[in-house]
């Protein structure tokens, strides 16, 4: 009977320092006076109205002021950031089309044989463009001749 007393004392032991281990809970209640206040009277005074109004109405325009600056920013920033992607854009389909070029001057008499699907549509784009401008020019010469006549 001891035996089993002293196994649920020590089980008991080990539980209360292992849960105050894992958990800042203190196993011994101690009175904490750093809080308490000291020296206050149970009636403070009492501030100004017109002082409290005054204060927030700075503090409205204060907040109003920090807004608006907030949004010149963001607007700045957003029209920056509008240009820059333009530029970068813009240098992108720069360098797109000079490697188009080069490929397709390179590649030219093997157009058969392009692997890549978006050369050969780039290079079959570009016969396009030249059969149209070709066909325009025909048309006019056509028109030129029948305004002769």
């Amino acid at each position: 009977m001891i035996f089993i007393y002293f196994k649920i004392l020590f089980f008991s032991l080990l539980l209360d320092t292992f849960i105050s281990s894992h958990t800042n809970i203190p196993r011994i209640n101690k009175n904490n006076y750093q809080n308490a206040t000291v020296n206050k009277t149970p009636v403070d005074t009492i501030p100004d109205k017109n002082k409290i109004t005054d204060k927030n109405k700075n503090d409205d325009n204060n907040t109003k002021d920090e807004i608006e600056k907030l949004e010149k920013e963001i607007l700045d920033t957003q029209t920056l950031c509008e240009d820059y992607i333009k530029n970068e854009l813009k240098e992108i389909s720069l360098l797109k089309d000079q490697i188009v070029k080069d490929k397709l001057e390179k590649y030219h008499w093997k157009s058969d044989k392009l692997i890549d699907y978006e050369l050969k549509k780039l290079f079959l784009e570009q016969q396009k463009k030249k059969l149209l401008e070709s066909y325009e020019q025909y048309q006019k010469e056509e028109q030129e001749k029948k305004k002769n006549k």
